[in-house]
């Protein structure tokens, strides 16, 4: 469960630290403006439909919707896929960010 915890951006090229934090009350917390922009500025979080849906307010007017995946759940460091859910329309390259929780 990805709610609660602190997650750390996990990027090969980039080292600098940046942390993602979905509140039990549904508020997001990211700790730098470029991740925040790879998360669509998100400030709130809901359950979607099999999704979890990053807002960017309150409201969840505008929203993108998001598929979690944990790579080893029995790791001592989960690594969580958060891939971008476009409803099946192909765009490319998918987008895929992952985040280390200790």
């Amino acid at each position: 469960n990805v709610v609660g915890q602190e997650l750390t951006f996990f990027d090969l090229i980039d080292s600098t630290e940046r942390t993602l934090r979905l509140g039990t009350d549904g508020a997001v917390e990211i700790s730098d403006k470029e991740l925040s922009g790879k998360l669509s500025y998100a400030t709130h979080w809901r359950v979607g439909d099999r999704t979890l849906d990053l807002c960017e307010d309150a409201s969840c007017t505008y929203y993108s919707s998001w598929t979690i995946g944990v790579d080893d759940e029995s790791a001592s460091k989960l690594l969580y896929t958060f891939t971008l859910d476009t409803g099946g329309v192909e765009s490319g390259e998918p987008v895929v960010w992952t985040f280390v929780a200790e």
